[in-house]
């Protein structure tokens, strides 16, 4: 159960980031890749679907920031 809503509300904050800024090109493309990469990273690291959410959710709170 818990690990159901962790899924969920990773999944409902990566949405949130990749969407929160949409007009500017680079800022979206930073947000893309830091989210692939940090699923990868998080799925691998942790050999979960709930590590992948959260690091796909930080990857591209990141990825947005460094391209700002």
């Amino acid at each position: 159960m818990i690990m159901k809503t962790l899924i969920l509300l990773c999944g409902l904050t990566t949405s949130l980031i990749l969407s929160s800024c949409s007009a500017d090109p680079n800022v979206r493309k930073g947000q893309i890749g830091g989210a692939a990469v940090g699923g990868i990273a998080g799925g691998l690291i942790t050999d979960s679907w709930g590590g992948a959410a959260a690091g796909a959710a930080i990857g591209g709170l990141i990825g947005g920031e460094m391209k700002r």
